[in-house]
């Protein structure tokens, strides 16, 4: 589960205590807010019960307002998906990858390379040589990238291909990324490739959802930044809850 930013906005009127509670996920964007409203020996909007009275013979009673924001459905294989909409659903409903339409996956890969500082490009989605996305790294190194959307694991043949991929496209570095694992062997293959000076990164499953999350939390900084959720307080619907 994702660590919560929270916020609390407190305001008195008359005999009206109020505070307002936000909690927003800075990474999948899931949120909620409640909103409680204190009469103090008022006779306010609240109808007194003879009960709620305290021993000495004051009178509180509280009103419990709220909203919560869910991450809506989406259909996976639709590529005209908002790449924002996407990476919020799977940060939030990762085991869902799978579903994804290759092409979507490709550029979502892309989307979140480019918020961890590099410039990336997304390829012809046929006859691209064996590279799916294109990055512009530190000292402007390029890196190609094959992106492979599977449920079963990685053979190390496949990394073999990327090699030759990247050997023909002369690039000195390249990332296999997958929404799976890689079989046993993989990291050798990779390490001799590096020794034949094409360096190649294995991203597995863990490593894609880590990059995500990080990603994710680089979009804002709360509190600080107008797009974030719930800038505007005064602005979110609510709904009674008692």
């Amino acid at each position: 589960m994702h660590e919560l930013q929270q916020r609390t906005v407190e305001h008195v009127d008359d005999n009206i205590d109020e505070s307002t509670h936000v909690a927003v996920c800075p990474i999948c964007g899931w949120w909620k807010i409640l909103r409680i409203e204190e009469e103090i020996n008022g006779t306010g909007y609240f109808e007194p019960d003879p009960e709620e009275f305290w021993i000495d013979g004051s009178y509180r009673k509280n009103r419990l307002w709220g909203a919560y924001g869910s991450l809506k459905e989406l259909d996976l294989v639709d590529i005209d998906l908002p790449i924002e909409d996407v990476r919020a659903y799977l940060v939030g409903r990762y085991e869902k990858r799978f579903e994804l339409h290759p092409r979507l996956f490709e550029q979502t890969v892309a989307s979140v390379f480019e918020d961890l500082g590099y410039i990336s490009r997304v390829t012809a989605y046929t006859n691209d040589g064996g590279i799916d996305v294109i990055l512009e790294g530190i000292n402007n190194q390029t890196i190609g990238v094959q992106v492979k959307r599977y449920k079963n694991s990685i053979q190390v043949e496949q990394i073999r291909s990327l090699a030759g991929a990247l050997l023909i496209g002369g690039y000195t570095k390249g990332m296999f990324v997958t929404t799976s694992k890689y079989q046993s062997g993989a990291g050798r293959v990779s390490a001799a490739a590096e020794s034949r000076g094409i360096a190649i990164e294995l991203i597995d499953s863990d490593g894609l959802y880590s990059a995500l999350e990080i990603a994710q939390r680089n979009r804002y900084e709360y509190k600080n930044d107008p797009d974030a959720p719930f800038y505007d307080l005064d602005n979110i619907p609510m709904r009674l809850f008692n």
